[in-house]
């Protein structure tokens, strides 16, 4: 092996210090991509100080380091996993008895220099406590492993067991992704102080830790890392198993004797639950914790989640008036819908009533459609797939289109953020509002009032985070997305923030936060796969992808059709005729129903108007297909499908005639617009693209009888449904019956009662057989296992779930998992 060090290609003056710096040229085949420049230095950059290497190393120094670390590694994850296997129970057991003292002891002795606050660490601390970047470096296991702090593991005690069970469970290979994306803002910033060496590092298989020459296609799958990126991941494994196995070690001094491990594997089958009806932790603000492994089937139920949630959304505001009502109450808050000009007003309240939640339908099915058509190709070809070897090319074009367009929906929604924040009553006095041109409004920041990014942090910890959050989430200079999420679920639930700081977000911007982060943990999820795909271009993926919405979609060169004035004026009085007359409450009588049937008309007409308009613009689009246009419309016909029209029958009946009875299918709507004449119906197709309850998924393909691409998805996937009986009974406890049937209300007493306690309905969900799980923002999933999933959104600031709310979800399980009150008994939790 070779054992002469490299010669630097040449020195550059560095003024700050008076020395000369020594540049090292890449070792040849290396490019300008990002995955190049994430392995070893560009040239370019080493004329930084702190960016220039600390010292050349031969290929045989290179090769005794890696190999080093990669033995201890091995050695130690044998050690961790024979101790878990033989005393699972005892280190649980051991761990959460001891006092929060004790375990702040144990995790110093292991770790002394971890970071004493979860928010005080080596990252912000860099950017913002006026640390410079040679006293940074002194805390180089700390940026290492930047999730690890003492405020953290000390209190909450499943974090640690969480840690230690997926470190042990999972292969080093299998967290080289999120252990390399750790290191990347350090990386990017000059953090760390890094050597300079010829050769990669092996990171799958047997030969894991060897170093091997440069190879261009290995670098760029991540099979094999540059030698001064390749050690800090190596490095950060090799620290984490040593502080596992020294806290391990003092937690079983004494046992003598080969326990069980039962206990041990029922937590990690929990998902770390805390108690009975309690969230479990986000997997993504807590990658630390959780499974680092790419999983395809949770892109799809993630994506399906998001898609179903926001046709919910859709079909709500046509069909519920009292929640159209509280939707544009609360969109309307801020100062730029009061000082505006009235035209402008109306315009922008029917766009956020119609455009936007049609466009946010939009974009989760095509994020569906395009994450289905990557499902069926890696499960033809998962069999293919190896790290360590080219990706099959139909399946590698397939994940990387699919990381392209989450991409481009996240610069999206980030900078749609960023245009959301001066709507908010909380944040609207830190920008500047110009109204003097008629047609928009020019809004700046107030350099008066806005702070500095680093006093922000300290005195206006929700702005800075925001503010964050709407920046570009690919520069590896900014801070990581997940972090941020973490340290926004982290304030909210601190006992020291105030209840007026909580009630600066209203439930738009945790809706919108929530997408953002579901949009983030799909990209992340896509991001651990490896090997690492080739990226695509939007131009390949617009020319391939032509036949598929998403790209279609992205087009760009359509002209925009503008709306005529007088519809946007039609539209906004159609709207202030909904707002006008609010929903009645009280008793359900002919008093009742009369009024109802008139605020469902007016909502009926707006949404008419609606209509009309977007068939106009979809008319005018170029790119569109016909199949296309009939789908958007659809999605906006909800308050005319033969299942609507049978609700309002039912409810009219129960009325007006208890004992008469009419069958859905003989339900059509009339010529004057009431919704409720008998006569033959036509169904609507419907444009759903999942249901719930779904059957489990084959985990293998079928074998094809023809020459077709069986990979390709459908123009209009549809997954295939669960036939379960309409009236499948669910035995609950009685504390939960009484939450349950509240989001059936049969009584005036229930259609006006008191807020719902969300922990007591969390706990009646986990009763009914759906556990909830923190998924970002607001956002709290409902999973019931082989069923599916459903998105609810936790009361802000208040963790009360008021009627109208409660009712709404309780359609919403109806249209997905055939609820209904009668679904719910007496007993002992369980299905029947």
């Amino acid at each position: 092996m070779n054992t002469r060090k490299p010669i630097p290609f040449e020195a550059a003056f560095d003024p700050s210090s008076g020395d000369y710096i020594s540049i090292y040229s890449p070792p040849v085949g290396f490019c300008s991509c990002v995955d190049c420049e994430n392995q070893f230095r560009s040239t370019d950059s080493q004329g930084i100080d702190r960016l220039s290497y600390a010292e050349a190393l031969s290929t045989a120094e290179a090769s005794e380091i890696s190999i080093s670390y990669a033995k201890d590694i091995r050695k130690d994850l044998q050690y961790l996993r024979d101790q878990v296997a033989c005393h699972g129970n005892t280190i649980i057991s051991r761990w959460k008895k001891r006092s929060r003292e004790k375990r702040a002891a144990a995790l110093l002795k292991a770790f002394p220099k971890i970071f004493p606050q979860q928010w005080s660490g080596p990252i912000i601390n860099y950017d913002y406590a006026n640390v410079t970047w040679r006293k940074a470096r002194e805390f180089r296991e700390a940026l290492l492993l930047p999730y690890l702090n003492l405020e953290v593991l000390r209190d909450d005690a499943l974090k640690f067991l969480g840690l230690l069970y997926n470190r042990t469970k999972f292969d080093p290979e299998d967290w080289v992704s999120f252990d390399s994306h750790q290191t990347r803002t350090s990386w990017a910033t000059g953090g760390f102080r890094t050597d300079f060496a010829e050769c990669c590092i092996v990171f799958y298989g047997l030969n894991y830790g060897e170093v091997v020459p440069w190879n261009s296609d290995q670098a760029h799958r991540w099979d094999i890392i540059g030698f001064p990126r390749g050690r800090l991941v190596l490095e950060a494994q090799h620290f984490i198993m040593q502080f596992l196995r020294k806290i391990v070690e003092d937690l079983l001094d004494g046992v003598d004797r080969v326990g069980l491990s039962d206990k041990w594997i029922e937590l990690g089958n929990s998902g770390f639950r805390r108690s009975f009806g309690a969230e479990t932790w986000s997997a993504f603000s807590n990658q630390a914790y959780s499974a680092p492994v790419f999983d395809v089937d949770r892109l799809v139920s993630i994506s399906q989640a998001r898609l179903a949630e926001s046709e919910d959304h859709l079909w709500l505001l046509q069909t519920d008036p009292a929640y159209f009502q509280m939707f544009i109450k609360n969109e309307t808050q801020g100062r730029i819908f009061k000082e505006n000009d009235p035209e402008i007003w109306n315009r922008n309240v029917a766009l956020n009533a119609w455009v936007e939640p049609v466009g946010k339908m939009q974009t989760w099915r095509w994020v569906v459609q395009e994450v289905e058509r990557m499902r069926a190709q890696y499960l033809k070809f998962r069999d293919s797939i190896h790290v360590g070897e080219r990706l099959p090319s139909k399946f590698e074009f397939a994940i990387a289109s699919l990381e392209l367009l989450l991409i481009n929906l996240l610069l999206h929604r980030t900078k749609s953020l960023g245009m959301l924040l001066p709507r908010m009553i909380a944040f609207q006095d830190l920008y500047k509002h110009d109204y003097s041109q008629r047609d928009q409004v020019r809004i700046t920041i107030d350099l008066k009032k806005t702070r500095s990014t680093r006093e922000m942090f300290y005195k206006d910890p929700l702005h800075w985070c925001l503010e964050q959050m709407s920046t570009d989430p690919e520069n590896p200079k900014m801070f990581d997305a997940a972090m941020l999420f973490g340290f926004l679920d982290d304030w909210l639930g601190k006992d020291t923030t105030s209840v007026k700081d909580k009630c600066r977000l209203d439930q738009r911007l945790l809706s919108d936060l929530s997408d953002l982060a579901a949009n983030h943990e799909l990209l992340a999820v896509v991001r651990q796969h490896r090997p690492v795909c080739k990226p695509t271009s939007i131009e390949e993926a617009r020319a391939k992808g032509a036949d598929r919405q998403a790209w279609r979609g992205m087009q760009t060169g359509d002209e925009k059709y503008k709306q005529s004035k007088q519809d946007w004026e039609a539209l906004a009085a159609q709207l202030k005729a909904v707002l006008d007359l609010p929903f009645p409450k009280g008793k359900h009588d002919r008093a009742w129903l009369e009024s109802a049937d008139q605020v469902r008309q007016n909502l009926k007409n707006f949404w008419t108007k609606a209509r009309e308009m977007h068939r106009k613009a979809l008319e005018h689009s170029k790119l569109y297909t016909e199949e296309d246009k009939q789908q958007e419309l659809a999605t906006m016909s909800f308050d005319s499908t033969i299942e609507h029209l049978a609700v309002l029958k039912a409810e009219r009946d129960a009325i007006l005639a208890p004992k008469a009875r009419t069958k859905p299918d003989e339900l059509v709507s009339d010529d004057a617009g009431t919704g409720w004449n008998i006569g033959p119906a036509m169904k609507l197709p419907s444009t759903s693209l999942l249901s719930a309850p779904k059957s489990k998924t084959k985990t293998r393909p079928e074998v094809s009888t023809s020459n077709a691409d069986v990979a390709e998805a459908p123009k209009t996937p549809v997954i295939e449904k669960t036939k379960i009986p309409p009236l499948a009974i669910i035995q609950v406890k009685p504390e939960s019956m009484r939450v349950l049937t509240r989001m059936f209300p049969c009584t005036p007493e229930e259609y006006s009662g008191k807020p719902v306690d969300w922990r007591s309905f969390v706990g009646a969900m986990e009763d009914a057989g759906f556990p909830a799980a923190q998924s970002g923002g607001s956002a709290v999933t409902f999973t019931k296992e082989g069923e599916g999933r459903i998105v609810f959104h936790k009361p802000h600031p208040v963790a009360k779930i008021e009627q109208t709310v409660l009712q709404s979800w309780g359609k919403r399980m109806g249209k997905w998992f055939k609820w209904e009150r009668e679904t719910f008994v007496c007993g002992s939790a369980g299905v029947s």
